[in-house]
């Protein structure tokens, strides 16, 4: 009878920690979903403590760290969700973004790592198009054409609402493929045209369109594009120096003086804030 007792007392305190684990998680998810990382990661830590099996609060609290640039522990995290389910699509989906994020902040790159992570990603998640898509992305950082085309493709036909890779297949055309041709330019017209098309706000096409346009003549639409990715992106000092470059060809000259004069700007305050990014002898050289 005794014996009965404490199994029940057992039975019952396991449900109350049980319980008491999940709103800490459902909290911890409201703190991230809000960018509260800290206290996000707080809790997410005691649950872990709690449940140190649960691969998803490891991949969680491994998000909460990569969102905060703590790239070595955000991948330790997901490197445990996975060992406890190697099955786990999004934990090597997670890890695979961690490790190239970290080779762009940390300088010291794993793109094969995150490829790998990523092609496990589509493996056990094959209709994943933002996988393909982030794939696609490190072939073309290594110069893998064929590959980051193939990538970006797959990612259009599994979700054909994918705005970013109709962008990035656009600049595979124009950028990477050193063999820039008149067929390759409309190519990426139409996929830039696209992009703006599901995204008209934000498309970082509005750049690579107005490249495009430029090397084709339009250059009144090479003015157009140029100005409205100012308007979304106001400090980037090379849409400025493309835009003078359009204006130039249609003799608006104060105009052109005008951008070039703000792009120097830009590229001097980058270099009052990031002096060590920037060499002092190349910020005069361009202003």
């Amino acid at each position: 009878m005794f014996a009965s007792v404490i199994s029940i007392i057992n039975c019952m305190d396991s449900y109350a920690q049980q319980e008491n684990s999940e709103e800490k998680f459902r909290e911890a998810d409201i703190y991230l979903e809000n960018k509260k990382y800290d206290k996000a990661l707080a809790l997410y830590t005691e649950v872990i403590r709690a449940e140190p099996t649960n691969e998803v609060a490891f991949n969680k609290r491994g998000q909460v760290f990569s969102e905060k640039g703590a790239f070595d522990k955000a991948i330790e995290d997901f490197t445990k969700a996975i060992e406890l389910n190697p099955n786990y699509s999004l934990a090597y989906f997670n890890r695979g973004w961690s490790r190239n994020r970290g080779s762009i902040h940390l300088k010291r790159g794993d793109v094969d790592g995150a490829i790998s992570d990523y092609t496990k990603d589509v493996e056990l998640n094959p209709n994943d198009d933002v996988g393909y898509s982030f794939r696609g992305q490190l072939y073309q950082l290594k110069g893998d054409w064929d590959k980051a085309l193939a990538d970006f493709t797959k990612a259009i036909a599994l979700n054909p609402s994918n705005d970013r890779a109709y962008a990035d297949r656009g600049y595979l055309y124009i950028l990477e493929r050193n063999h820039l041709n008149q067929e390759d330019n409309e190519k990426a017209i139409e996929d830039f045209s696209m992009s703006i098309k599901l995204n008209p706000n934000g498309s970082e096409a509005y750049y690579g369109r107005g490249w495009s346009r430029y090397q084709k003549n339009d250059f009144d639409g090479s003015i157009a594009d140029y100005t409205k990715w100012i308007q979304i992106a106001p400090n980037d000092e090379k849409a400025y120096r493309n835009r003078a470059k359009a204006r130039q060809k249609k003799n608006d000259f104060l105009n052109a003086v005008l951008d070039n004069i703000i792009a120097k700007c830009i590229r001097f305050w980058r270099f009052l804030r990031q002096p060590d990014r920037y060499a002092f002898n190349d910020v005069l050289r361009r202003i």
